[in-house]
Protein backbone atom coordinates (compact mmCIF):
# COMPACT_ATOMS: atom_id res chain seq x y z
CA UNK A 1 0.00 0.00 0.00
CA UNK A 2 0.88 3.67 -0.21
CA UNK A 3 3.40 5.12 2.24
CA UNK A 4 1.55 7.17 4.85
CA UNK A 5 3.59 10.38 5.42
CA UNK A 6 0.77 12.28 7.17
CA UNK A 7 0.97 16.10 7.32
CA UNK A 8 0.55 16.20 11.10
CA UNK A 9 2.62 18.46 13.36
CA UNK A 10 0.76 18.67 16.70
CA UNK A 11 -1.53 16.89 19.17
CA UNK A 12 -5.17 16.79 18.08
CA UNK A 13 -4.47 17.06 14.36
CA UNK A 14 -6.02 14.54 11.97
CA UNK A 15 -5.81 13.61 8.31
CA UNK A 16 -8.27 11.73 6.09
CA UNK A 17 -7.05 10.73 2.63
CA UNK A 18 -8.58 9.17 -0.49
CA UNK A 19 -6.15 7.94 -3.15
CA UNK A 20 -6.73 6.64 -6.69
CA UNK A 21 -3.98 4.67 -8.43
CA UNK A 22 -3.73 4.73 -12.22
CA UNK A 23 -4.74 1.04 -12.28
CA UNK A 24 -8.04 2.15 -10.59
CA UNK A 25 -7.15 0.72 -7.18
CA UNK A 26 -8.46 2.99 -4.41
CA UNK A 27 -7.06 3.57 -0.93
CA UNK A 28 -8.51 5.31 2.08
CA UNK A 29 -6.74 6.19 5.34
CA UNK A 30 -7.23 8.04 8.62
CA UNK A 31 -4.33 9.33 10.74
CA UNK A 32 -4.57 11.07 14.11
CA UNK A 33 -2.27 12.42 16.83
CA UNK A 34 -3.79 11.67 20.28
CA UNK A 35 -0.64 12.88 22.06
CA UNK A 36 2.25 15.14 21.13
CA UNK A 37 4.64 13.32 18.78
CA UNK A 38 2.38 10.23 18.64
CA UNK A 39 0.61 8.95 15.51
CA UNK A 40 -2.02 6.26 14.97
CA UNK A 41 -3.24 5.29 11.49
CA UNK A 42 -5.62 2.86 9.79
CA UNK A 43 -5.93 2.29 6.05
CA UNK A 44 -7.64 0.06 3.52
CA UNK A 45 -7.37 -0.63 -0.20
CA UNK A 46 -9.84 -2.08 -2.71
CA UNK A 47 -9.93 -2.92 -6.41
CA UNK A 48 -12.77 -4.81 -8.04
CA UNK A 49 -12.68 -6.37 -11.50
CA UNK A 50 -15.49 -8.38 -13.11
CA UNK A 51 -13.44 -9.81 -16.00
CA UNK A 52 -12.94 -13.57 -16.07
CA UNK A 53 -9.50 -14.05 -17.67
CA UNK A 54 -7.62 -10.73 -17.41
CA UNK A 55 -8.19 -9.06 -14.05
CA UNK A 56 -6.65 -7.57 -10.92
CA UNK A 57 -8.52 -7.60 -7.59
CA UNK A 58 -7.35 -6.30 -4.23
CA UNK A 59 -8.69 -6.29 -0.67
CA UNK A 60 -6.23 -5.06 1.93
CA UNK A 61 -6.11 -3.34 5.31
CA UNK A 62 -3.41 -2.20 7.73
CA UNK A 63 -2.91 -0.37 11.04
CA UNK A 64 0.16 1.44 12.34
CA UNK A 65 1.53 3.49 15.23
CA UNK A 66 4.48 5.85 15.25
CA UNK A 67 5.73 9.33 15.88
CA UNK A 68 6.52 12.66 14.23
CA UNK A 69 8.96 15.46 14.98
CA UNK A 70 8.61 19.01 13.60
CA UNK A 71 12.02 20.47 12.74
CA UNK A 72 12.03 24.25 12.98
CA UNK A 73 9.27 25.95 11.01
CA UNK A 74 8.92 24.09 7.73
CA UNK A 75 10.14 20.52 8.17
CA UNK A 76 8.58 17.45 9.76
CA UNK A 77 9.97 13.91 9.92
CA UNK A 78 8.27 10.78 11.17
CA UNK A 79 8.22 7.00 11.36
CA UNK A 80 5.57 4.28 11.63
CA UNK A 81 5.48 0.54 12.28
CA UNK A 82 2.48 -1.65 11.67
CA UNK A 83 0.91 -4.70 10.12
CA UNK A 84 -1.98 -5.84 8.00
CA UNK A 85 -3.47 -8.51 5.79
CA UNK A 86 -4.89 -8.83 2.31
CA UNK A 87 -6.28 -10.95 -0.50
CA UNK A 88 -5.10 -10.34 -4.08
CA UNK A 89 -6.21 -12.01 -7.31
CA UNK A 90 -4.58 -11.45 -10.69
CA UNK A 91 -5.26 -12.99 -14.09
CA UNK A 92 -3.33 -12.23 -17.30
CA UNK A 93 -1.80 -13.67 -20.47
CA UNK A 94 1.83 -14.63 -19.92
CA UNK A 95 3.57 -14.44 -23.31
CA UNK A 96 6.76 -16.45 -23.79
CA UNK A 97 10.20 -15.07 -24.54
CA UNK A 98 9.69 -14.85 -28.31
CA UNK A 99 6.09 -13.61 -28.21
CA UNK A 100 4.82 -16.71 -30.02
CA UNK A 101 1.15 -17.55 -29.55
CA UNK A 102 2.18 -21.19 -29.02
CA UNK A 103 3.74 -20.32 -25.64
CA UNK A 104 1.01 -18.04 -24.27
CA UNK A 105 -0.06 -19.13 -20.79
CA UNK A 106 -2.99 -17.79 -18.80
CA UNK A 107 -1.97 -17.04 -15.23
CA UNK A 108 -4.55 -16.88 -12.44
CA UNK A 109 -2.85 -15.98 -9.17
CA UNK A 110 -4.72 -16.04 -5.89
CA UNK A 111 -2.94 -15.07 -2.68
CA UNK A 112 -3.86 -14.40 0.94
CA UNK A 113 -1.13 -12.82 3.02
CA UNK A 114 -0.06 -11.06 6.20
CA UNK A 115 2.51 -8.29 6.42
CA UNK A 116 4.52 -6.19 8.84
CA UNK A 117 6.23 -2.96 7.85
CA UNK A 118 8.28 0.00 8.94
CA UNK A 119 8.20 3.41 7.30
CA UNK A 120 10.08 6.70 7.54
CA UNK A 121 9.30 10.02 5.89
CA UNK A 122 10.45 13.64 5.63
CA UNK A 123 8.34 16.56 4.45
CA UNK A 124 8.92 20.24 3.64
CA UNK A 125 5.77 22.29 4.29
CA UNK A 126 4.87 25.79 3.14
CA UNK A 127 1.62 27.74 2.95
CA UNK A 128 0.59 26.49 -0.50
CA UNK A 129 1.46 22.85 0.09
CA UNK A 130 4.23 20.38 0.79
CA UNK A 131 6.70 18.03 -0.89
CA UNK A 132 8.35 15.01 0.61
CA UNK A 133 9.93 11.60 0.38
CA UNK A 134 9.02 8.38 2.16
CA UNK A 135 10.19 4.79 2.15
CA UNK A 136 8.61 1.61 3.47
CA UNK A 137 10.17 -1.80 4.12
CA UNK A 138 7.53 -4.55 4.13
CA UNK A 139 7.79 -8.24 5.00
CA UNK A 140 4.98 -10.15 3.27
CA UNK A 141 4.12 -13.76 4.13
CA UNK A 142 1.62 -15.64 1.95
CA UNK A 143 -0.56 -18.03 3.93
CA UNK A 144 -2.09 -19.26 0.66
CA UNK A 145 -0.74 -18.79 -2.87
CA UNK A 146 -1.86 -20.55 -6.04
CA UNK A 147 -1.73 -20.29 -9.84
CA UNK A 148 -4.75 -21.69 -11.74
CA UNK A 149 -5.77 -23.53 -8.58
CA UNK A 150 -2.37 -25.20 -8.15
CA UNK A 151 -0.83 -24.42 -4.76
CA UNK A 152 2.60 -22.80 -4.96
CA UNK A 153 3.36 -23.46 -1.31
CA UNK A 154 4.36 -21.02 1.44
CA UNK A 155 6.14 -17.94 0.13
CA UNK A 156 7.42 -14.67 1.51
CA UNK A 157 9.06 -11.53 0.18
CA UNK A 158 10.79 -8.47 1.54
CA UNK A 159 9.85 -5.33 -0.40
CA UNK A 160 11.37 -1.86 -0.44
CA UNK A 161 8.89 0.85 -1.46
CA UNK A 162 10.29 4.39 -1.88
CA UNK A 163 7.92 7.22 -2.79
CA UNK A 164 8.01 10.94 -3.66
CA UNK A 165 4.92 13.10 -3.29
CA UNK A 166 3.54 16.61 -3.43
CA UNK A 167 0.44 18.15 -1.86
CA UNK A 168 -1.09 21.48 -2.82
CA UNK A 169 -4.03 23.46 -1.52
CA UNK A 170 -4.97 26.80 0.06
CA UNK A 171 -3.44 27.53 3.46
CA UNK A 172 -5.99 30.23 4.31
CA UNK A 173 -9.66 30.73 3.51
CA UNK A 174 -12.74 28.54 3.40
CA UNK A 175 -11.09 25.54 1.73
CA UNK A 176 -7.83 25.44 3.68
CA UNK A 177 -8.87 22.03 5.08
CA UNK A 178 -8.40 20.34 1.69
CA UNK A 179 -5.29 19.53 -0.35
CA UNK A 180 -4.68 17.55 -3.52
CA UNK A 181 -1.89 15.02 -3.80
CA UNK A 182 0.18 13.38 -6.52
CA UNK A 183 2.67 10.59 -5.76
CA UNK A 184 4.94 8.15 -7.55
CA UNK A 185 7.04 5.29 -6.31
CA UNK A 186 8.43 1.79 -6.72
CA UNK A 187 7.87 -1.59 -5.11
CA UNK A 188 11.06 -3.65 -5.32
CA UNK A 189 11.63 -7.24 -4.25
CA UNK A 190 14.81 -7.26 -2.15
CA UNK A 191 14.56 -10.74 -0.62
CA UNK A 192 17.91 -12.42 -0.02
CA UNK A 193 16.47 -15.78 -1.09
CA UNK A 194 14.87 -15.65 -4.52
CA UNK A 195 12.00 -17.92 -5.49
CA UNK A 196 13.22 -20.78 -7.69
CA UNK A 197 10.08 -21.55 -9.72
CA UNK A 198 8.80 -19.22 -12.44
CA UNK A 199 5.25 -18.84 -11.13
CA UNK A 200 6.34 -17.68 -7.68
CA UNK A 201 8.96 -15.30 -9.11
CA UNK A 202 6.25 -13.77 -11.27
CA UNK A 203 4.23 -12.83 -8.17
CA UNK A 204 7.18 -10.87 -6.78
CA UNK A 205 7.89 -8.74 -9.87
CA UNK A 206 9.01 -5.16 -9.27
CA UNK A 207 6.41 -2.51 -10.05
CA UNK A 208 5.94 1.24 -10.51
CA UNK A 209 2.94 3.16 -9.16
CA UNK A 210 1.48 6.61 -9.77
CA UNK A 211 -1.47 7.95 -7.79
CA UNK A 212 -3.66 11.00 -7.32
CA UNK A 213 -5.80 11.92 -4.36
CA UNK A 214 -7.35 14.35 -1.92
CA UNK A 215 -6.41 14.94 1.72
CA UNK A 216 -8.82 16.42 4.27
CA UNK A 217 -7.73 18.01 7.58
CA UNK A 218 -10.77 18.19 9.91
CA UNK A 219 -8.89 20.05 12.68
CA UNK A 220 -8.50 23.05 10.37
CA UNK A 221 -12.27 23.58 10.28
CA UNK A 222 -12.16 24.97 13.82
CA UNK A 223 -9.04 27.10 13.34
CA UNK A 224 -8.53 30.40 11.63
CA UNK A 225 -5.37 30.15 9.56
CA UNK A 226 -2.99 33.09 9.89
CA UNK A 227 -2.95 35.51 6.99
CA UNK A 228 0.05 35.19 4.68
Amino acid sequence: MHCAAPSIRAKGEAEVSAILHVNTRVEGAVAYSPLSHVLVRAAGSLKKDQNDSIYFRVKQFEAAVGGYWPLREYWVVGALVGGGAGHNQRGFRDVGLFGSSSVVTYRQYDGQYRKIFGEAYAMYQRRIGSVGVASRLTQVHFDELSDRGIALGPASTLRLEPMVFGRMGPYAGRFNCLQFQVAAGLSVDCSSRRATDYSTRNVFDNSLFVSFGAVFYPHRLSKRAPQP
